[in-house]
C-alpha cells in the first residue's frame, strides 16, 4: 500500500469515527476522492474536483473530476460517487449518468426480491383487441396473445420501464407497471434492440411477427432520441 492509498484509508476512518453525528463534508469528500485517483496517475498531470453536489436524499456526493493544467482532456467516466454512509467510491463510466445509477440503486432496494415487469392492462374487449392490433399492426390471432396469454411484455430497470410505458401510453395501450417475484416476461427493456428499434418492434420479433410496426418505430426514435445515445 502506497503512502497516499494509507493517507485515503486514515482519511475515510476519520471521517467515519466524526460521522457518528456528521455524514462527510464536501471538503472530505473531495480529499478522499482526490487522493484514490491522483496516487494512480505518478507522473502525469494531477485531476481536481470540477463539481461537486449531494445527492437528493443527501446519501451520495455526486463528483466531477479532471485535468485542469495544461487544458483539460476527456477523463474517461461520467463522475464518481461518494457513499456518504460508508465512504465507498463508485466509479460512473462514460454511459452511465451518476443520478440514474442512484435511482437504479433507489429501485432495487423498492423492489426487494421482486423484478419490475410492464404488463398489458388493455380492456379484453373489441376495442382493446382492435387497438393492440393497429398499433402493433398484426392480426387478430397475434393481437389475441398479446392481450391474453403473454401479458408480460417487458422486463427491466424501472427507469426504463416507465419510458416504455410512456410510448404506449401515448399511442393510447394501457399498460400497468408491476413488481413481480417470478417475471415471465417476452423482452428484456434494458436490451439494445429495444431503444434501438423501439418495443413494439421487439416484441413482434420475439413473437417471431415480421410485418408492420413502421409507424410505431417512427414515433418510438422520436421519443427516446436523447436517451438512446449513452442509454444507461
Amino acid at each position: 500500500m502506497t503512502h497516499k492509498c494509507a493517507l485515503a484509508l486514515g482519511v475515510i476512518l476519520i471521517c467515519q469515527f466524526e460521522r457518528c453525528i456528521n455524514m462527510f463534508t464536501e471538503d472530505q469528500a473531495k480529499e478522499i476522492l482526490l487522493i484514490m485517483i491522483n496516487d494512480r496517475r505518478a507522473n502525469e498531470p494531477p485531476f481536481e474536483i470540477t463539481s461537486i453536489r449531494l445527492s437528493e436524499r443527501k446519501d451520495f456526493w455526486i463528483m466531477q473530476a479532471n485535468v485542469i493544467e495544461p487544458y483539460p482532456k476527456y477523463a474517461g467516466v461520467y463522475g464518481y460517487l461518494l457513499n456518504n454512509k460508508t465512504g465507498e467510491i463508485i466509479v460512473c463510466g462514460a454511459d452511465q449518468e451518476p443520478d440514474n445509477y442512484i435511482q437504479d440503486l433507489y429501485d432495487i432496494q423498492e423492489a426487494g426480491d421482486s423484478l419490475y415487469v410492464l404488463s398489458c392492462a388493455v380492456e379484453d374487449s373489441k376495442i382493446g383487441l382492435l387497438n393492440i392490433k393497429k398499433v402493433f399492426d398484426i392480426n387478430y390471432k397475434q393481437a389475441i396473445k398479446l392481450l391474453r396469454t403473454e401479458t408480460q411484455w417487458l422486463q427491466g430497470k424501472k427507469r426504463h420501464l416507465l419510458l416504455c410505458k410512456k410510448f404506449f401510453d401515448d399511442l393510447s395501450v394501457e399498460t400497468s407497471l408491476e413488481l413481480v417475484k417470478n417475471p415471465n416476461a417476452l423482452v428484456l427493456a434494458d436490451d439494445n434492440y429495444v431503444w434501438r428499434h423501439g418495443p413494439v418492434k421487439a416484441l413482434n420479433k420475439e413473437l417471431n411477427i415480421t410485418i408492420g410496426t413502421g409507424h410505431s418505430n417512427i414515433i418510438w426514435r422520436t421519443a427516446v432520441m436523447p436517451f438512446i445515445i449513452g442509454i444507461s
